[in-house]
């Protein structure tokens, strides 16, 4: 008998051993806040003991608090608990446990405010499905949807009561809710094509943002949050799938000069159309070209239109201003976003990029201020959905919802001349509502050479003074050019190019 127990000894060691792992509620350090350490690549975002790495936004009543090693959201109160840290792509791992008729939310690139966050950040559901209080809820505000934008499968929530396991993969514009083992959402943001929705929603299109939970008065307790980063590569001039190449980075191909009724002709109509197209091109050939990958504007000259239309769509662009400089982006042919920055020659209020115009003053000033310093390469993204615009200036919300002024059912997108020397790159276009259309194939019999350089006319105007300096780039240019001289003459150009 002593030989048997001594026998068993080891493997009933190992089973309390074993019992213990699974069901102790006190994390070790650099625990997940959950039995067990993070797996492989994540990080834990809950130390199990305190609400270090988060901040409480519109705190009500008790607020979150910890506990037994979890995270509670307190009855009668709640409020947004965000990380302090911003996410882009990201896997996140947790775990919660709801009572009856609870109701909570998980939100993800947030940005750092009170209130709401489902609109100009986004929120994943979580709720306790069997409620009957909820038996009337809209499709999409059922747990793991995506807060009335898309509505995820239910029957996966455990019992009330029960621990809950859920997975939230965030890349690119895939959103992917994993519950229990069980994928319940999978949606890619750019088949959302609803005005309404689009118009209502513009944290759909926010690149980056916080973590974070949504209190709404009812009890919950999360535990085991960890996260794990994934890349979130960016090449100049190389658009996403979804997104088509408006400029190829080595020539103004697809664009061509915007009319200017202050020097069009009159004529038989389709005369005077191609003859103030031809007058629009010479303008755009002499002030503006391609240096380096860049689209480089003089100061001088008018707008730039690319040849493709669009209805409802996003656009994606980069730009950088030098000292005083200021341009600007079309939508649909001709309404304005501002790019400028504090430093903008005549810029009294000192506003940043992304305000609408009508083309003679500002009538929507962003409402925050997103420009990185003079100088530096500012990342622009605007959403078109029926007449209305959103706008992001470095992933910043300066635009929110906005008529846009005379704007016409379809266009193109441009460039708008400014003042001084402006440098655009990576500029993509995504219809909203229809696949990336295919490049147009080259016409028979066109053998000319690609080249960095744009058709030539005799007048360069400032535009010379870049391709004379071709070892001087934009990143490495003086922060500050002079100010552009008067255009000179032919004669005057080969005189200063015999020197």
């Amino acid at each position: 008998m002593k030989k048997l127990l001594l026998s068993l000894l080891p493997s009933i060691v190992a089973g309390i051993l074993a019992g213990c792992s699974t069901t102790s509620m006190s994390p070790s350090a650099g625990s997940s806040g959950a039995a067990g350490g993070v797996e492989a690549g994540f990080e834990s975002l809950f130390d199990g003991q305190s609400l270090n790495g988060w901040q409480q936004l519109n705190k009500k009543g008790e607020g979150y608090g910890v506990k037994d090693g979890f995270i509670f959201c307190a009855r009668g109160g709640g409020g947004n608990l965000m990380t302090e840290k911003e996410y882009a792509n990201f896997i996140l791992r947790f775990e919660f446990r709801l009572e009856p008729g609870s109701n909570n939310g998980l939100a993800i690139r947030a940005p750092a405010q009170a209130g709401s966050l489902a609109y100009d950040g986004m929120e994943l559901q979580i709720i306790d499905n069997t409620a009957e209080k909820y038996a009337k809820l809209r499709p999409a505000q059922y747990h793991g949807s995506l807060y009335d934008v898309a509505p995820a499968k239910r029957g996966a929530l455990r019992p009330v009561g029960e621990w809950n396991r859920q997975e939230v993969y965030c890349n690119g514009r895939r959103i992917r809710v994993t519950l229990n083992g069980k994928v319940i959402l999978d949606v890619d943001i750019n088949s959302v094509t609803d005005a309404k929705t689009i118009q209502k929603h513009p944290g759909l299109f926010r690149e980056k943002g916080r973590v974070g939970f949504l209190g709404h008065n009812d009890y919950l307790e999360i535990r085991s949050i960890r996260i794990r980063e994934l890349p979130s590569p960016r090449v100049i001039n190389r658009p996403d799938a979804a997104f088509e190449l408006l400029f190829n980075g080595e020539n103004l191909a697809g664009w061509q000069g915007a009319f200017d009724s202050a020097v069009q002709v009159a004529a038989p109509e389709q005369k005077a159309k191609d003859v103030n197209q031809q007058i629009a091109n010479v303008s755009m050939e002499s002030h503006w070209g391609v240096l380096d990958g860049v689209i480089v504007n003089d100061g001088l000259g008018g707008n730039i239109l690319s040849t493709q239309d669009y209805a409802d769509h996003e656009l994606q662009l980069e730009y950088k201003l030098n000292l005083g400089a200021a341009g600007g982006v079309l939508l649909r042919n001709t309404p304005r976003v501002v790019i400028q920055s504090r430093e903008t020659t005549g810029n009294s209020e000192r506003l940043g990029s992304g305000g609408l115009s009508d083309g003679t003053s500002v009538y929507r000033k962003p409402i925050s201020y997103g420009d990185h310093f003079t100088g530096d390469w500012n990342r622009m993204r605007v959403i078109v959905a029926g007449a209305n615009a959103h706008v992001f200036v470095n992933n910043h919300l300066v635009v929110k919802n906005v008529p846009v002024k005379n704007i016409l059912s379809t266009g193109a997108p441009g460039l708008a001349g400014g003042k001084g020397v402006v440098f655009y790159r990576s500029i993509y276009g995504r219809p909203i509502g229809a696949l990336p259309r295919p490049p147009e194939p080259a016409k028979a019999g066109d053998s000319s050479p690609v080249t960095n350089e744009p058709p030539r006319t005799e007048k360069r105007g400032l535009f010379d003074i870049f391709r004379r300096k071709k070892t001087e780039t934009p990143e490495t240019a003086p922060e500050t050019l002079p100010a552009p001289p008067a255009e000179p003459t032919v004669k005057e150009m080969k005189l200063k190019e015999s020197k």
